[in-house]
Order: structure tokens, then C-alpha cells, then sequence
């Protein structure tokens, strides 16, 4: 078939229009399979639901004074910056002993069976860090609110200051938490031994940091570390490429075409991580909880470890995505 040029080109001008607009759709859509929709909820979900004797509702990202100033409805406090990490390693954002996670959820009065629904402030990174530990420790009706108290100011609900009262249980653990531990993290010795192999190294690093242009920084003090770059044959993916603008995730398409144009795929092995393992907790969600990816695993120790080391390999290059 032969097309005049002025033809040819109205009907690229269209083509190219309606890939645009399709590809802005993608991006602040919310993500659209069934995994996501069980996983991930939205305010009017939380309104019907949060009620429910069989719901827990935990903020995080709050300082406790913001919290007693104005919080979501039910919502149980809990410091994000002291509560789910581990007290031991203050320079680091380590998983927490299972004594301290069982003594956590006991006092907000959660029990195996019930579903958690966690929210926070900024933009569901944290979430997704308490999620992952919550995974670690074989809890299974879990739940984030998509955009966090963001997302529910926006929808002009209101906030509340009544702090509500909750029974303590004596919660335990249901499975061995080795387990856990086996399935999703991996240690500073095992990441050693997969550069030479066909793993995936996820920084999810803001890419300064990951070309070695700015230093990271510990957690807790902001110390920079003693080096800079990336575990060696890492690639880049900044945590932040997760979401929209207003917090949320982005669609199941967009963030599988994220991932496929770093040339992550759902055959391979993933290891994500970031500065103290708080920022690798996004990527590992959307690989494995919402994309389906089979084999992914956070190195908690992160850059907090390796970049100040001397007998890890590192290396600065060009950023991986544009």
C-alpha cells in the first residue's frame, strides 16, 4: 500500500498522540491486577473496613506529636524511625529481633489472624518496609493504603485526635522465622558471592548516589559513607521511580515496563538494595508482591555495610535509566 506524505504523516501524528496518552494513563493509573488489588487499598476501602475488630491500622511516618495533632480514624501509632528496626544496629535500618517485632505487635493488639493495613506519609516507602518485615516474620493479611494520609486528606476525609484503645495480645510468631529470614534477605557474604554470578543487583538509590556523583549516607547519623558508587555490576532503579507524583504506586504496566527496560526480568535472581536497607523495601515489594517476580530478596545491610568496607568490590559508573 502506498501512502501519500501528508497521509502518512496525520496518521503518525495520531499513532504517536495515542502512545502518549496511553503511556500517561499507565503511569497514573493504580495498578490493575488482582495481586495488586488484593494488596493495595484505597480510602474507601479503609472507610468501610477500619471498623472491624478483624482490622488493624497502623500509621507510620508520624512524629508522635503529629500524631496526637491529627491522625486517620483507628490508627495505631507507631515510630517508624525506632519501632521497626533493630535497636542494636542504630546505624543501620535492620530488621528487628523477632522478640522486639512480637512485643510491637502485641501492644497494638494484633493477632495472626488479623489483617494489618499500614499508612503513612511518605509516599508508601515505609509501608513497604513494614510490609517486607511483616513477610520476613510469616504474617499474611497484610495491606497498604495506596498514598497513605495524603491520599486521604485529599479525599477530604477528616482527621481525628482520639487515640483509640486497644486489648495487648501475646503475639507470636506462627511460623520459624528462619524461614522468613531464608526467603526474603540475604547477608553481606551471599551478595559477595553473587557478583560473579547471574544475579541482579537493584540499587534503589537516588542516581547520584548510585554513580558515585554524591556519597550515601548512614540512616541514623547521616554520616556519608567511607566510599562511593555501586556494588560492582549493580543497576540502578531510584526508589522513587516506583510512584506517581501524589504517592501512590504507579500501574502494574508502567512499573513491569520500568523494570523491563533495566532489563530485570521474572526468571532471574534479585537482590535489592539501597544506603541501610529501608529504600530497597519499594523494589522488592513491587517485584515480588505485586509484579509476581518469584526470586527477590532485600540485602538489609545495604551500603551501610559494603560502602565501608575495603574488601567489597564497588565501582562508579554511568547511570542505567535516563
Amino acid at each position: 500500500m502506498v501512502f501519500r506524505t501528508s497521509t502518512f504523516s496525520f496518521f503518525l501524528m495520531i499513532f504517536a498522540i495515542s502512545i502518549d496518552s496511553s503511556s500517561t494513563v499507565a503511569q497514573d493509573a493504580p495498578p490493575t491486577t488482582s495481586r495488586a488489588a488484593e494488596l493495595l487499598v484505597d480510602v474507601q476501602w479503609l472507610s468501610e473496613n477500619n471498623d472491624s475488630e478483624k482490622v488493624r491500622l497502623i500509621s507510620l511516618g508520624q512524629t508522635a506529636e503529629q500524631y496526637r495533632r491529627g491522625h486517620i480514624p483507628n490508627a495505631v501509632f507507631v515510630d517508624w524511625k525506632t519501632q521497626i528496626s533493630d535497636p542494636g544496629r542504630k546505624d543501620l535500618f535492620n530488621l528487628p529481633p523477632k522478640e522486639n517485632f512480637e512485643k510491637l505487635l502485641s501492644s497494638l493488639g494484633v493477632t495472626p489472624e488479623m489483617t494489618v493495613v499500614i499508612s503513612d506519609n511518605r509516599s508508601n516507602r515505609i509501608s513497604t518496609r513494614l510490609f517486607w518485615t511483616m513477610k520476613v516474620y510469616g504474617h499474611t493479611n497484610i495491606k497498604i493504603l495506596d498514598g497513605g494520609l495524603q491520599a486521604w486528606l485529599r479525599s477530604e476525609r477528616k482527621l481525628t485526635k482520639a487515640i483509640i484503645s486497644v486489648v495487648p495480645t501475646a503475639y507470636k510468631v506462627a511460623v520459624d522465622s528462619k524461614d522468613g529470614v531464608a526467603e526474603n534477605l540475604v547477608d553481606t557474604p551471599t551478595v559477595q558471592n553473587s557478583i560473579s554470578k547471574d544475579v541482579v543487583l537493584l540499587d534503589g538509590r537516588p542516581t547520584p548516589q548510585y554513580t558515585g556523583a554524591e556519597p550515601g549516607v548512614a540512616f541514623h547519623t547521616n554520616k556519608p559513607h567511607k566510599r562511593v558508587g555501586h556494588i560492582k555490576s549493580a543497576i540502578n532503579v531510584p526508589w522513587k521511580e516506583n510512584f506517581t507524583k501524589d504517592g501512590k504506586f504507579k500501574s502494574v504496566e508502567a512499573l513491569r515496563a520500568l523494570y523491563a527496560k533495566a532489563g530485570v526480568t521474572s526468571d532471574q535472581q534479585i537482590v535489592t538494595y539501597c544506603n541501610e536497607g529501608l529504600h530497597a523495601a519499594p523494589a522488592w515489594f513491587v517485584l515480588k508482591e505485586l509484579l509476581g517476580f518469584p526470586h527477590v530478596k532485600v540485602y538489609d545491610d545495604s551500603m551501610g555495610v559494603w560502602a565501608n568496607r575495603f574488601d567489597t568490590p564497588m565501582e562508579q559508573t554511568e547511570a542505567l535509566l535516563d
